[in-house]
């Protein structure tokens, strides 16, 4: 995405548009999407076309951490931390924040430690165990869910 224009109105007529750098596509969108979708300025878009329909595909900046942040694989809450990272990553990318390496490794290690005090254990939870016990109870987040027997159609409506 090399430009964005705001709410730009029909009736703004004969107003025109200049992007900041040439472009090969503009897209339209209604007013908001872009916002919504948190579309911005350097965003990738991909398009992919099988002749009648075309689709785009929006990347996300989400924040970033290996489960082992600075390699202490000999620590178990960090060798097994697979479900934890990830759901760090979500949540940071929901409430829009970065992910500080130091703070990455202390709240994977928090969250295995709440994980062994509420549940007895905190290895290779099931998608099911991971939303209620990470993102639900740790969290306290509940804008996410786990749905089985999906296909492509899905995934792209979603």
């Amino acid at each position: 995405m090399v430009d964005i224009t705001e709410n730009f109105q029909q009736d703004s007529f004969p107003q025109t548009v200049e992007p900041q750098k040439k472009v090969q596509y503009v897209l339209e969108v209604n007013a908001g999407w872009a916002e919504d979708h948190q579309i911005h300025i350097g965003s990738p878009v991909v398009f992919n076309s099988n002749n009648t329909k075309t689709f785009a595909n929006v990347f996300f900046d989400v924040p970033f951490t290996p489960q082992a942040v600075f390699g202490n694989w000999a620590d178990v809450r960090q060798s097994n931390a697979c479900e934890e990272a990830s759901a760090l990553m979500a949540m940071r990318w929901v409430d829009g924040k970065d992910l500080p390496l130091k703070e990455a490794e202390e709240e994977i290690i928090a969250i295995s430690d709440y994980e062994l005090e509420a549940y007895g254990h905190f290895h290779d939870t099931s998608a099911k165990d991971t939303v209620e016990r990470i993102f639900n109870d740790y969290f306290k987040y509940k804008g996410v869910s786990v749905r089985y027997g999906i296909n492509i159609q899905d995934i792209k409506k979603e």
